[in-house]
């Protein structure tokens, strides 16, 4: 949190007085901030494998459901939509 937004605090809190759910609430919005991760990774695909990436998917699904946090997040991953496109043109992903 800056000076900026505890002066701001202090100032309401001498005019006005805060209740615990306010004055946390003004202290979340201050400190919100959102951050954007980026990933890069390689993509082996092979056209002659013999399982079907939808068919994997549904494997997938059913692992992440168990809990698996690494099958969750790579079930996430394999569920955007643009590297669906690329799976359905040129082959299953062999490699991530």
């Amino acid at each position: 949190m800056n000076v900026t937004a505890i002066n701001t605090l202090q100032k309401k809190a001498k005019s006005e007085p805060l209740s615990l759910n306010n004055y946390f609430s003004q202290i979340n919005d201050d400190m919100r901030k959102s951050s954007v991760k980026k990933i890069e990774t390689d993509l082996w695909l092979s056209e002659d494998y013999p399982l079907k990436f939808n068919q994997f998917m549904e494997v997938l699904d059913a692992l992440s459901i168990s809990g698996n946090a690494s099958m969750r997040k790579m079930q996430e991953f394999l569920s955007n939509q643009c590297l669906q496109e690329v799976t359905a043109r040129s082959g299953f992903p062999v490699k991530v």
